[in-house]
């Protein structure tokens, strides 16, 4: 637990990237009470805009993950993303 607490314990940004490599939105992502990483209220657009991502990255102070994006075929069925903590 108290390296989890290191690595997701600060808030960070959520970088969308297109299909040229650049980026195009910005979310910001906060430290629940448990300890995971969790962006605030989204709205039905800026749910659209994670599945038209071609490359998704968190950065926070201690660690940056960088997963393609998952497509609108599968963001519904997770609960979580890829790089959020478990």
């Amino acid at each position: 637990m108290k390296n989890k607490a290191y690595y997701f314990g600060a808030p960070g940004t959520v970088i969308l990237i297109d299909e040229m490599d650049k980026e195009f939105k910005r979310v910001p992502i906060l430290v629940t009470g448990s300890g995971t990483l969790e962006t605030g209220r989204l709205t039905r657009e800026e749910v659209k805009s994670f599945t038209d991502a071609s490359q998704i990255r968190v950065e926070t102070p201690r660690v940056v993950f960088d997963t393609r994006a998952l497509g609108a075929s599968g963001l519904h069925l997770m609960p979580k993303l890829p790089c959020s903590a478990p």
